[in-house]
């Protein structure tokens, strides 16, 4: 059986077609190959002949270290030769017809450098056409190794960059806002679920200094009277829908503090989610070995009972509108993240 096509063999065959349609191979007689010029030298002769020698191929020169399940990228160098026929009826000679294949490809290289984007076993790409002049030394190089054909007009061009795609695909990993380890009752209720959230990663000190015009607001959770960043909830809690999580936020007493949730996505990243909310600060600094202020702002949480999946994750800053005295512009100044990790015990 043969073997099918290759990466390389699609790329290649991609420069043919990008070629022959443009420049209308088909209308004007002219027949588009790929192989050495000796072999179409050799071709049945009365039809115009361009021929595209891909002759060297070298590595990108960056990305040498590419893992053997992903693309690797290479550069294509190649031959493009005019064989030409004379046209009595016309009074053209073969010469004539090559300087006149040969300068559309040229036309045509120069005007769409990019080529139109070719798919390469799943990967796809976009070939660019680099010219790349030839001394007389290295014409005679190739030249001589195409038995007895005679020198015919050339062009030299790099097409970059080509990818080499692996048979078995290398497993790419879904993107996630966070990686952690819990551990939790089973499902047949051996034990009790505990009725508060998990706490985790407790904020660290911190201080806003007020006195500067762009300062960043620093929010944290209080879940059981202690600061956190970031809070592990079950979703199949019966109050979902009516329960609220409270925030400390430090910054200058009395300004305007607007709260944005963002829900994680798998097909479009963080989106945003929930009811616009509105708070101000109620300290300047945030310590969360010291007394907790009063009153938090309560926030309603982005999602309900009636969410389906298994799991999910939420993200919440604090943002405050300030105007640049220097261009007379409001800038939104954003506070640190913070995180809740929603999940479902009640499945199996």
């Amino acid at each position: 059986m043969a073997i099918g096509p290759s990466s390389l063999s699609i790329l290649c065959q991609s420069v043919e077609t990008f070629v022959r349609q443009g420049i209308r191979a088909a209308v004007n007689d002219i027949d588009v190959t790929v192989g050495a010029p000796a072999a179409a030298a050799g071709a049945p002769p009365k039809m115009n002949r361009i021929n595209l020698f891909f002759n060297r191929f070298e590595p990108a020169g960056f990305g040498s270290d590419a893992h053997p399940g992903e693309p690797w990228f290479m550069r294509l160098h190649c031959l493009v030769t005019a064989f030409g026929q004379d046209d009595n009826a016309q009074k053209v000679t073969a010469g004539e017809f090559e300087l006149r294949m040969i300068g559309e490809v040229i036309r045509l290289f120069h005007e769409t450098p990019v080529m139109a984007a070719v798919d390469v076993n799943g990967e796809a790409t976009r070939l660019q056409a680099l010219f790349q002049p030839l001394t007389m030394e290295a014409l005679n190089q190739i030249w001589s190794t195409q038995s007895d054909t005679s020198l015919r007009p050339s062009v030299a061009y790099e097409f970059s960059l080509g990818p080499i795609v692996p048979s078995v695909r290398r497993p790419v990993p879904k993107k996630v806002s966070r990686l952690g380890l819990h551990v939790r009752p089973s499902a047949s209720g051996e034990w009790e679920k505990e009725e508060i959230t998990v706490r985790t990663l407790p904020p660290r000190p911190a201080s806003v200094d007020t006195t500067r015009p762009g300062w960043a607001p620093r929010i944290c959770f209080v879940a059981s009277g202690q600061a956190a960043e970031v809070l592990h909830l079950e979703l199949d809690r019966s109050d979902l829908d009516t329960h609220r999580v409270t925030v400390w936020a430090a910054g200058a007493p009395g300004e305007a503090l607007a709260f944005q949730w963002r829900l994680w996505d798998e097909e479009h990243g963080w989106q945003p989610a929930g009811s616009p909310a509105t708070g101000t600060p109620q300290t300047t600094t945030i310590d969360p070995e010291g007394p907790v202020p009063e009153p938090l702002t309560p926030l309603a949480l982005p999602i309900n009972a009636a969410f389906e999946g298994t799991s999910t994750q939420a993200m919440l800053f604090a943002q405050r509108i300030h105007m640049d005295p220097a261009t007379g512009t409001e800038k939104t100044i954003k506070s640190n993240p913070l995180l809740i990790t929603f999940y479902r015990s009640d499945l199996p």
